[in-house]
Parts: C-alpha cells; structure tokens; sequence
C-alpha cells in the first residue's frame, strides 16, 4: 500500500498546510508510483535538491513510504522504483546502491542543504530505524540561520519518526488498506490527536502514531 499511502498523506498534509498557511504559501509534490511523476532516484533528488530554496522560516515535511533496508555498518537505505532486489547483499553494491536506493547518508546530507530549520522526516519502511545514526548526527547551523533562528518565536528543529526498528519490518494491514504508521498518523490528523482540537502539531502527533502502533499490530 505504499503508493496509497504516499498519495493519502499528501493529501491529508495539503489540507492541513494550506488551512494554516494559505493556498498560495504550500508546495506538495508527489512521487509516487501510478502518479505524475514515479519515486525514481532522479526524481527523489530533484525533489530534494528543490528544497534548497526554501527560507529559515519555512517548514519542510518529507514522507517515504515503501521498503527500506538495513545494510551492513548500519546505515539504511530506502529502495526506489528502479530497484530490482532488496537483498542487503546486492545493495552492498555502490553502483547498485546509486542507481537503485537512496541512503540515510544521502538523505542527511540532502536536508542539511535546505535553509529551512523546521523539518521533519517520517519513514513508513521496514529497516527504518536503521537510519537513526546518520539522521541524527549534529546539524551545523549557518551563522545567518542562526540570526533568523533569533527571529522565529515558534520551535524549530529536526523530527524524526521511524515506522520501526533497525531489524524490523513496518506493517500494513489489509483491513485498513495502509501502513499501520501512516494510518496512525492520518487518524490522528483527523481529529485523534489535534492540539487544540484544530492544529497538527509535530510533537504529539508522533507520540500518538508511537502509542497506536502497537496497540494496531498486536491484531495482525
């Protein structure tokens, strides 16, 4: 269901977006299989390589749904449409894993070039938390963001939610026709876990998603 997913998300995070910020102020771009443009590795980079223009003050949600894999040294990577096999062995492969996997290294890097200092990353994938380390290193803040940090009343930073353990996979149920991370976080979206009854906020978003996990897949 990962292209389902893909394309619900987006379309729960566009009403959301575009109820508090304006129509005009969201960017949604989505890649996904069936859709206008497919989650190939080009197009993975270009969406990233976009988000370079973005001001400090913007906020930057990136959401991958699909198959992940744990790779030897601990690093993750996150299979794209070109992807042939997802055997931890072949993507061992450099030339494999440049054409066919986008690496937790590589997303690290991708979202240190953005200016933007509110981000958040969330992975429905098997594997997801071996991304932790590298997703987690230190971000280095440019003395001007820092300036425009100074500015900004609202919390910034980086947000992570991972769909799993680092040797575990990310389930999806046939009775809901989702992920069971991504249907946690549209519940909670819709009204399960919004602050004040009306806003989406990062914080208790996730803690929800964390809490109704499990209690979802003790089921299947």
């Amino acid at each position: 269901y990962a292209a389902k997913d893909a394309r619900d998300f987006a379309s729960a995070l566009e009403r959301a977006a575009v109820g508090l910020l304006g129509k005009e102020r969201v960017e949604v771009r989505l890649l996904a299989s069936g859709s206008k443009e497919a989650p190939t590795r080009a197009n993975l980079e270009k969406a990233f390589a976009s988000l370079r223009s973005a001001r400090p003050a913007d906020v930057v949600v990136v959401y991958l749904a699909g198959h992940g894999v744990g790779l030897p040294g601990g690093e993750y990577a996150y299979l794209t449409s070109e992807a042939r096999s997802g055997s931890p062995e072949a993507l061992a492969d450099p030339e494999i894993r440049k054409r066919q996997a986008v690496t937790s290294g590589e997303l690290t890097a991708w979202f240190k070039a953005s200016p933007a200092l509110k981000q958040v990353m969330i992975l429905d994938t098997c594997a997801a938390g071996a991304a932790a380390k590298k997703l987690m290193e230190h971000r280095q803040v440019a003395a001007d963001q820092v300036r425009a940090l100074a500015r900004l009343r609202d919390r910034t930073g980086f947000h992570v939610l991972m769909g799993c353990a680092a040797d575990r996979v990310s389930y999806e149920a046939t009775r809901f026709a989702q992920g069971l991370l991504t249907y946690s976080l549209l519940m909670g979206m819709k009204g399960a876990a919004l602050r004040e009854g009306e806003y989406v906020d990062v914080a208790p978003l996730f803690q929800f998603a964390a809490d109704q996990v499990p209690a979802l897949a003790r089921d299947i």
